[in-house]
């Protein structure tokens, strides 16, 4: 994972499961082969993470609750862009 995509005090978090990986990533609309290059790993490596096979880096789970947090973010703010536009036109 590069420096960039490191979430800041990733050590605090917990450790995640590859399940909720999975779950997270999915529901972000990311493939495996775009996590596998943000985190800069292979494909398989993901694939391991989400599998349960190997444990998921703290950091890997720091990193996709940022994505996930800025996506919710994003979409509150355009819900909310939406509704200071009005009623819709009939």
């Amino acid at each position: 994972m590069t420096q960039q995509h490191a979430a800041p005090n990733a050590g605090h978090h917990r450790p995640m499961n590859g399940a909720t990986l999975k779950t997270i990533r999915e529901a972000l609309g990311l493939s495996v082969p775009w996590f596998a290059d943000f985190c800069s790993v292979q494909e398989r490596t993901v694939r391991h993470w989400e599998s349960g096979r190997n444990t998921v880096p703290i950091k890997v789970g720091a990193a996709i609750l940022t994505l996930e947090k800025a996506s919710l973010e994003l979409s509150d703010g355009i819900v909310n862009q939406i509704r200071t536009v009005g009623s819709p036109v009939k």
